[in-house]
Formats: structure tokens, C-alpha cells, sequence
């Protein structure tokens, strides 16, 4: 099986830590053969992702204000 964790959060919450947890789970314990995270450019997970050796793949991503929206 093959899995992709996506997140656009630059923060460190729940989330990516629980991205994290469920990545690493699943690739110590032999139940997926290839996963990626893909994050936004110089987030908090890519940091964490990068130093701990997992696959990652960045992005660049703006969110839009409500403002621009109108």
C-alpha cells in the first residue's frame, strides 16, 4: 500500500504531530510500503520530517484573507 499525508498548517499542532506518529508507526511496523508527506514550504512538519529522514515533499502555499475574497 502506498499513503500520503497532506497537510497546508506552517504551525506544529495535533495534526502533524500526529502525521508524524501514524508515519512512523506504519513504517516500523512493516504495514505500508511507501508513504510521502507533502506540507507547505518551510513548515513546522517539513522541518521535523526532514530531520528525521521521512519522505516529504514541499509546496508553496498562500492562503487568501477573507478581504481578497470580496
Amino acid at each position: 500500500m502506498q499513503l500520503i499525508h497532506f497537510t497546508a498548517s506552517n504551525v506544529w499542532r495535533g495534526h502533524e504531530q500526529m502525521i508524524i506518529d501514524i508515519y512512523e508507526s506504519f513504517r516500523d511496523n512493516g504495514l505500508v510500503e511507501n508513504q510521502l508527506i507533502v506540507c507547505t514550504t518551510d513548515s513546522e512538519i517539513f522541518k521535523v520530517a526532514t530531520e528525521r529522514n521521512l519522505q516529504v515533499q514541499a509546496f508553496d502555499f498562500k492562503s487568501l484573507s477573507s478581504e481578497s475574497l470580496k
